[in-house]
């Protein structure tokens, strides 16, 4: 199973997969800023990136936990 990579001057490696998740989270920060300048909630707007961020992170672990390997947690 061979994951793409993208090699930056050879030091620094980054898996595509994580490089558009990131830029995909980054767009999104900038439309909600965008938004919530609009009606002058721009502290409420990132406090949502940021609230949204965590439970996401949250999430796939659980999901991870019991889709993937639950036995594994049980016992361990």
């Amino acid at each position: 199973f061979i994951i793409p990579i993208i090699n930056i001057f050879g030091i620094i490696e980054i898996p595509t997969y994580l490089l558009t998740i990131s830029i995909g989270y980054c767009i999104c920060i900038y439309l909600i800023y965008r938004k919530s300048a609009e009606i002058e909630k721009v502290q409420l707007g990132l406090d949502l990136c940021l609230v949204i961020m965590i439970s996401g992170f949250i999430g796939a672990r659980m999901a991870h936990v019991l889709y993937e390997e639950p036995q594994y947690y049980l016992v361990h």
